[in-house]
């Protein structure tokens, strides 16, 4: 059986109206005003910079999770984490975080920022 001639029209018509809404809605979800993609406090708070000389003092002594806060405070840092000798990492620099880099036995061996 045979679709006449206007309904093929009109089919086509309201899968054309069908496309172009769907591309309006997805493009003005990505202008839509008042939503920003970046963090309004962040930009007007001081930035946090580790400094890893703050917490040179604690070389020698075996980490934990209450001398990782103390080293943390000291060096200003916005993280720390304590990295073992076979510890996989991320190769990212971060420079608002602290390292405290360990031995076998978990002291610290080397304090840095990144």
């Amino acid at each position: 059986m045979r679709t006449p001639p206007q309904l093929r029209l009109q089919s086509s018509m309201l899968t054309a109206r069908g496309t172009l809404a769907l591309a309006v809605i997805a493009l003005s979800a990505c202008a839509a005003p008042g939503i920003s993609h970046t963090d309004d406090a962040a930009m007007t708070r001081p930035a946090m910079r580790c400094d890893a000389a703050g917490a040179q003092k604690l070389l020698g002594r075996t980490a934990d999770a209450d001398l990782l806060a103390q080293a943390q405070q000291q060096a200003g840092a916005a993280s720390a984490r304590i990295l073992g000798p076979n510890d996989a990492v991320t190769m990212e620099f971060n420079p608002t975080r602290l390292n405290l880099q360990t031995d076998s036995k978990r002291v610290i061996v080397r304090v840095v920022c990144g």
